[in-house]
């Protein structure tokens, strides 16, 4: 029988949620892949975890602490990886090449799992990355993948949670992992999803997650035919946000159409999106 411990975005992520989650302590680290996976197995879902500060028999030994919590008697480590509901990869097998750092190997690794997921009758994929492989490749490479990522999530099939150590990463690149993550504890949360008519937003846009929002918009441009972007959702959105929301339709050869609230078309307004051209704004409600 599986138990519920922990709840919220981070520890307990929705299918479409890619979630940066800094931490300070190897006690939180443990704690949180053991809730993340605890969680993704209670809802049904294939759980892989992406290890680098520890060995996959370190993780196995740390999902399961000794003690008498009672925790063994509801999570059998063994079970759950001979069923195919929990792997356990280090990096070397899902993120580099011949000891090099490879992003297409990344993403064809978390594809693989949507499949398999959907083979087994999963209901979706969660995943936890130990983030610290980041130190063994290319910055500007390594947080391209998270930023390329994010188009998988509006499909609504993985939740992603990457793990970040402040003692090992400087301030100023947690800061810029986090921005290339829609969701940070603490900070603005940004979810999307795929529809017929184009792309929905829901949550919140800032400054803390405004480079995600981009890395999404950009998979939007080349589409050869009319976008609907519905951002009825939205509980907030900033300048820079709606001056990107305007910049995609410009980019666009075919018609761009955002469904936002009031409060938003009057944000629109005040950039001038009714000078682009092909872009039409349609306010919901009264």
């Amino acid at each position: 029988m599986l138990g519920a411990p922990t709840t919220g975005s981070a520890l307990n992520p929705r299918l479409g949620d890619h979630v940066c989650l800094p931490f300070d302590t190897d006690g939180e680290r443990i704690a949180a892949a053991r809730a993340i996976t605890l969680n993704g197995l209670r809802e049904g879902r294939l759980v892989l975890l992406v290890t680098e500060s520890d060995s996959p028999q370190q993780v196995r030994r740390h999902l399961v602490p000794p003690g008498d919590d009672g925790a063994g008697e509801w999570f059998d480590v063994e079970a759950a990886e001979a069923s195919g509901r929990l792997t356990i990869l280090p990096a070397d097998e899902s993120h580099f090449s011949q000891g090099r750092f490879d992003p297409e190997i990344a993403l064809t690794c978390l594809a693989a799992f949507g499949r398999q997921a959907e083979r087994l009758g999963a209901r979706g994929v969660s995943v936890l990355v130990d983030a610290s492989w980041r130190l063994r490749a290319d910055p500007g490479r390594s947080l391209e993948v998270e930023a390329r990522g994010n188009a998988l999530f509006a499909e609504r099939w993985m939740a992603l949670v990457c793990q970040y150590d402040r003692r090992r990463f400087s301030g100023e690149a947690v800061d810029q992992a986090a921005a290339v993550h829609p969701i940070t504890p603490g900070e603005a949360e940004l979810r999307f999803a795929c529809t017929p008519g184009g792309l929905a937003l829901s949550g919140e846009i800032d400054g803390t997650n405004i480079a995600a929002l981009a890395s999404v918009l950009d998979t939007l441009v080349p589409m050869a035919r009319a976008l609907t972007i519905d951002a009825t959702a939205l509980g907030y959105l900033d300048a820079e946000g709606a001056r990107l929301l305007a910049r995609t339709a410009e980019l666009r050869d075919d018609e761009t159409v955002i469904l936002c609230s009031p409060a938003v078309a009057r944000l629109l307004s005040l950039i001038r999106a009714d000078d682009v051209d092909r872009l039409s704004v349609r306010p919901a409600g009264p």
